[in-house]
């Protein structure tokens, strides 16, 4: 199988991305884009991260999407990014919405916002629900009841 990508990068706009597989145009194919030189502020880029976390597959997360976030290249043009080497290194590993996880938050990043990561109800019932333009549209992320269980 061959697969084939066009980036065409737009510095003062959105990228535009081109799949084929098999020399066949892909009209679904999801694409993740981390890009710490856009300038984020921390709790943004964890945010992001929340939401690829979501909605990618979990082998995608795990063997490249998790260290794209935890360690990015031009983590200098994220304000606020946590030292390598403190306790705050590992919030890659505590972006799931259980009473764990707020608690690490609380307790190892306590100056950041971590909105993706409450224990209310939003108006329509559900919890903690996201809406954030990423990857050049709004994306929604709803937390499954399932999930929201601790």
């Amino acid at each position: 199988m061959a697969i084939e990508i066009v980036h065409q990068r737009d510095p003062d706009s959105e990228c535009g991305f081109t799949v084929y597989v098999d020399g066949r145009k892909v009209s679904d194919a999801a694409i993740y884009s981390v890009d710490a030189g856009q300038g984020y502020e921390f709790s943004d880029w964890a945010a992001s991260a929340y939401v690829d976390k979501v909605e990618v597959s979990p082998n995608v997360w795990a063997d490249v999407l998790a260290e794209c976030y935890a360690d990015p290249c031009g983590a200098e043009y994220i304000d606020h990014f946590p030292d390598k080497g403190s306790d705050g290194a590992a919030w890659i590993d505590h972006l799931d919405n259980t009473a764990e996880s707020r608690q690490w938050w609380a307790e190892n990043l306590p100056h950041v916002s971590a909105p993706f990561l409450c224990d209310s109800v939003s108006p329509t019932g559900r919890p903690c629900s996201l809406h954030y333009g990423h990857k050049g549209d709004n994306h929604r992320a709803d937390w499954p009841d399932e999930q929201w269980k601790d």
